[in-house]
């Protein structure tokens, strides 16, 4: 004996809206967990945030994250949850960093509108060893224009490379994938302006 009944096109089509709302929310999911396995940094929001993840070389994994927008605040120190770790958008500071290579660590907030202008924001963590270090400031020299460059300890052994939205995070210095990222997204940045705006000291 059956117990079964025939579904009626309401329930059949909750269903098939359940179905893929749990389809989708997988793919979410194990894009996150991707991006957090690839490059050993777990975004600050959900894994909605995450629209896609990309291998650029064996030590760099470049991930896309939501747009958050574009407002401006007038304090530096403003609380803002950003959805990864460096910031790649989002509320920030209304005026951007000077372009350059700092010593010290710069503000998230400030360094967010640099991004804004399509710069490129170059940090590295306090267990990256001098011999990195002297590779990045030489790769700094090289082409300054558009880059902020400054330490970030969080970041531990990793480098992290953010574009308007991406976050490019490496094992170790790889010139290659750094210039591949440069050449993708420095100057287009939402509100990119021209060339000569963005030399070091500007």
């Amino acid at each position: 004996m059956s117990f079964e009944t025939e579904q009626t096109p309401a329930q059949r089509r909750n269903l098939l809206v359940f179905g893929l709302a749990g389809g989708l929310g997988i793919a979410a999911l194990v894009v996150a967990l991707a991006a957090v396995l690839l490059t050993g940094t777990a975004a600050a929001g959900t894994s909605l945030d995450v629209i896609k993840v990309q291998r650029i070389s064996d030590s760099c994994v470049d991930t896309q994250y939501r747009n958050q927008g574009r407002d401006h605040t007038q304090n530096i120190k403003a609380k803002v949850t950003y959805n990864s770790f460096p910031p790649t958008s989002g509320k920030h500071y209304f005026d951007p960093a000077r372009w350059g290579n700092y010593p010290t660590p710069i503000a998230p907030l400030q360094g967010v509108h640099n991004l804004e202008h399509g710069g490129i924001v170059i940090q590295y963590g306090d267990q990256v060893s001098s011999s990195d270090k002297d590779k990045l400031f030489a790769y700094y020299d090289k082409d300054p224009n558009g880059l902020l460059m400054a330490p970030l300890a969080k970041l531990g052994k990793r480098i992290a490379v953010t574009a308007w939205t991406h976050l490019m995070v490496c094992q170790n210095v790889d010139t290659k994938a750094f210039d591949s990222f440069k050449k993708k997204y420095r100057y287009h940045g939402p509100e990119a302006i021209p060339k000569e705006g963005l030399e070091p000291g500007r």
